[in-house]
């Protein structure tokens, strides 16, 4: 018997993407599934797949999950449903891409914060008292990007990548206030993943005097991975316990090179002054180095040089991941 048999599992954003992909993951493994969603025709498609890849209840349930009431309101149905919540993936997600920031209008970025940011943290905060009552083991995840640890230059992401960035924090303070439960939590870092984010999130963004289209996209859904690929590689770190699941293992080295070998630079620079402080810190730095086997790691590092061409390269495989 599966371990998720008798299970539920809670999803926002399940009417579509790595939402979906989840649903229908879970569903094989005989979960019940808790599904929420803006918009209902994904819903119901995903609610009739799940059924016909063995989930033994599902339920569907309209909420924008920026609006705390609503979110409420579903964790009341939800509890009602299925007694308890075992899997929760704060997943839902909209795309604000290809926009120079400057051109952003003020609503626009407060939409991208209000779903991608507030969203998880309604959803989670909405039943975590009923999850920490029953006692029993539980996950919590949400679903960030990797482009919430690097934005690469030129690629007009900020909007996007500055509310993702903000969702490793949030899930670290959840981590904190859970220590000695058992609950675990974990954040999810998609790269490209096909799926219709771009689209959708077009359809969802607030009409605003002044908006301006975003530039035509060098991220094609075409060019990403099958989110049932990406779905079944979140569930293998869940199942590992990780705090930090990466999908897409190479791009998320090539994220975290890039920002490290930008501290680097940084750190180079700062300290390349021949100041007392700079020299004390260049000898603590090098006890430690060589502590290690790594002295001069900071100054030894080339620096990058990064260019709208570059970028695209990178980015092609990394954004907008998520639903």
């Amino acid at each position: 018997m599966s371990q998720y048999a008798g299970q539920t599992v809670y999803i926002t954003g399940g009417g579509n993407g790595i939402g979906r992909a989840l649903a229908l993951a879970f569903a094989s493994r005989g979960a019940n599934l808790a599904l929420v969603d803006i918009l209902p025709d994904g819903l119901t498609e995903t609610e009739a797949a799940a059924r016909s890849a063995g989930a033994p209840k599902v339920t569907n349930h309209i909420a924008d999950v920026s609006n705390r009431e609503q979110v409420d309101r579903v964790a009341s149905e939800v509890l009602s449903a299925h007694g308890e919540v075992h899997y929760l993936f704060a997943n839902a997600g909209v795309g604000l891409t290809g926009i120079p920031l400057d051109k952003v209008r003020p609503e626009e970025l407060e939409w991208s914060f209000s779903v991608n940011v507030f969203g998880v943290f309604h959803s989670i905060q909405s039943l975590l008292p009923s999850i920490k009552a029953h006692g029993k083991p539980a996950h919590i995840l949400s679903t960030a990007s990797v482009a919430g640890l690097f934005t690469p230059p030129g690629t007009h992401l900020s909007a996007y990548s500055s509310a993702k960035f903000a969702l490793p924090a949030i899930m670290q303070g959840f981590r904190d206030s859970l220590e000695g439960t058992p609950v675990k939590v974990s954040t999810i870092y998609p790269g490209l993943t096909k799926t219709n984010v771009e689209q959708r999130s077009q359809d969802l963004r607030p009409v605003v005097e002044g908006a301006v289209a975003p530039m035509p996209s060098f991220v094609s859904p075409l060019n990403g991975e099958d989110a049932g690929a990406v779905s079944e590689r979140i569930i293998k770190g869940m199942e590992a316990g990780f705090h930090h699941i990466f999908p897409h293992t190479e791009v998320a080295r090539e994220q975290h090179d890039a920002y490290s070998q930008m501290i680097a630079n940084g750190l180079s620079n700062s300290f390349s002054r021949t100041s007392s402080s700079a020299r004390n810190y260049r000898s603590r730095r090098g006890q430690t180095a060589r502590s290690t086997g790594s002295s001069a790691a900071i100054t030894s590092m080339r620096r990058v040089r990064w260019t709208p061409t570059s970028s695209r390269c990178l980015v092609q495989r990394l954004i907008p991941s998520s639903r």
